[in-house]
């Protein structure tokens, strides 16, 4: 890309299944609690269980404006391995501007989760976004580092709920319990 901003891509192996990974990417409710800078998020459109579109709002540090964007969402898994990929891509004209935050235009990425042996998931966060209008270089810098980082240590802190490690998902399947 042309883009003067990074893509990030970071991974960490967490102990669980892969259902709680994605009943929780599917909980507006605990959303702010694990989603780093997040002040608000909802869904305002579910087509199905595999396919959203999200609302959120993104604490910026001052001097600059808070961000929202909107967000399309697609869960897939392949039967072979059981991995989940949750593709990310903007959807900025599906809800009107709103002048009290810079709307995010040019988003996209994934998450990823990979069974691996002895219950063991490796998970990737990857994004590329221009956050739009005017972000200091030093700030921006900054939040291309921290977002995976504190996104993936408060992940890895909430994925133990047991309301989560519990949670059965229609169209999630486990892999056969390792011998």
């Amino acid at each position: 890309s042309n883009s003067e901003f990074k893509e990030f891509k970071a991974t960490t192996h967490i102990k669980s299944r892969i259902t709680p990974f994605i009943a929780l990417l599917n909980n507006a409710d605990l959303a702010c609690e694990w989603m780093y800078n997040c002040i608000e998020f909802k869904f305002i459109d579910e087509a199905s269980a595999t396919k959203k579109t999200s609302y959120s709002i993104n604490n910026a540090p001052w001097p600059v404006t808070d961000r929202d964007f909107v967000i399309d969402s697609e869960t897939q898994q392949d039967k072979d391995s059981y991995a989940v990929t949750i593709t990310l891509s903007s959807a900025f004209d599906k809800v009107a501007n709103d002048d009290n935050y810079v709307r995010v235009k040019d988003l996209q990425g994934k998450w990823q989760f990979i069974p691996l042996d002895n219950g063991i998931v490796e998970v990737t966060y990857q994004l590329f976004l221009d956050p739009a209008g005017s972000v200091p270089s030093m700030i921006a810098t900054t939040t291309v580092v921290d977002t995976p980082y504190y996104t993936l240590l408060n992940l890895r802190k909430i994925i133990t709920k047991p309301e989560l490690q519990s949670q059965q998902l229609d169209h999630i399947s486990e892999p056969p319990a390792n011998e």
